[in-house]
């Protein structure tokens, strides 16, 4: 059903809900294929960090399902699947590690060389964000890999990556330097708590008195009627911070500060474009192209290059600002030419069936 309630025109190729499986985890996706008969070549596409369903839907915008439909009207077969413990998949993502995460893309690559209908030596990954990490994880380790597509994927480990959310996300509000400079403070003390796993009841401590602050600064700067409706401050502030620490104690949390994809990305030789966006919040152009070039350089990759793609957010919406709080207000759809440029680029690298 479209956004205006009509319904939408079959599209011209065939789409079969899927299921495959990683040793007991259970993988549930959609695999599009086109229509002209032969063996085509396909993407695996691969999620960002946190639960995420198959479309990859964020604020109502449908990544991922509009990656796959353009695609695979540009003849490439395209596999997107849920996250473990989303939809159609078994687990739990938040006790999952990258090494789980490419268990996955691996019997995905397992399940698509399966089908008569694929060509199984044109598969090539697409990762967003965390999932073209993964996608590094994947190709370092396998010779079978086509190509890869990094849509704003990190190429330094997390704990630098979420150090430069905080500067960048807390700047562009208008934070003040010094609370933004005790924000990553307190940020480095929980990496230090995690890797130590000592001084939890101090850092929660420390987490529910800054919260505290800083939501009874907000407070303040409401009107008085609405102040009144406000529940406890205190209580707010314990349930928020006890939430951040238990994400910090979660597996994937620990093993994501240390993760460092550019080991991986260093013995990557399959062709690989990178995009960034210029205004991307999340995963910095500034922090993280250089790292990028100089890790696939390392590898003695021939085939590789690095865009950063004009007014571009994290998602490659057109964005104002770049921050994750406009996703809601802007067009549920790419910048114009980014799909062309995603799908151009893996059309001159493969053998499309006509």
């Amino acid at each position: 059903m479209r956004p205006d309630g009509k319904t939408e025109p079959p599209p011209p190729y065939s789409v079969d809900s899927v299921t495959f499986h990683n040793g007991t985890i259970t993988l549930g996706g959609t695999l599009t294929v086109p229509r002209a008969t032969g063996k085509h070549p396909a993407l695996i596409l691969i999620t960002g960090s946190g639960a995420q369903n198959r479309d990859e839907e964020v604020a109502g915008f449908r990544v991922f399902r509009i990656l796959a439909d353009h695609l695979t009207r540009q003849g490439i077969a395209v596999l997107r699947c849920d996250d473990r413990g989303v939809g159609g998949s078994t687990g739990d993502i938040a006790e999952s590690t990258m090494e789980d995460f490419a268990g996955d893309v691996t019997a995905a690559l397992r399940f698509l060389k399966s089908r008569a209908e694929i060509n199984p030596e044109q598969i090539g990954l697409l990762g967003h964000s965390e999932g073209a990490e993964v996608a590094g994880v994947v190709a370092s380790e396998r010779a079978d890999i086509a190509l890869i597509i990094s849509m704003a994927g990190p190429a330094v480990s997390g704990d630098k990556i979420i150090l430069s959310q905080i500067e960048s996300l807390n700047r562009a509000r208008g934070v003040p330097e010094d609370r933004i400079a005790r924000d990553m403070e307190l940020e480095r003390r929980v990496f230090e708590v995690v890797r130590s796993d000592t001084g939890w009841e101090k850092v929660v401590g420390d987490l529910r008195k800054t919260i505290r602050a800083d939501m009874g600064r907000e407070a303040a700067n409401l009107p008085e009627d609405r102040q009144k409706l406000l529940p406890s401050i205190d209580s707010l502030a314990d349930v928020r911070a006890r939430q951040q620490i238990a994400a910090a104690k979660s597996r994937w949390f620990r093993h994501f500060i240390d993760f460092d994809p550019a080991a991986a990305l260093s013995k990557v030789r399959c062709p690989v474009l990178a995009l960034f966006g210029e205004k991307d919040m999340q995963v910095l152009p500034s922090v993280n192209r250089e790292p990028m070039e100089a890790a696939l350089r390392r590898a003695g990759n021939k085939d590789y290059t690095i865009t950063v793609v004009a007014g571009a957010n994290h998602l490659f919406q057109e964005a104002e600002t770049g921050t994750p709080m406009e996703y809601a207000t802007l067009k549920k759809e790419f910048l114009p030419g980014f799909l062309e440029t995603v799908s151009g680029w893996v059309g001159n690298r493969v053998a499309i069936v006509r």
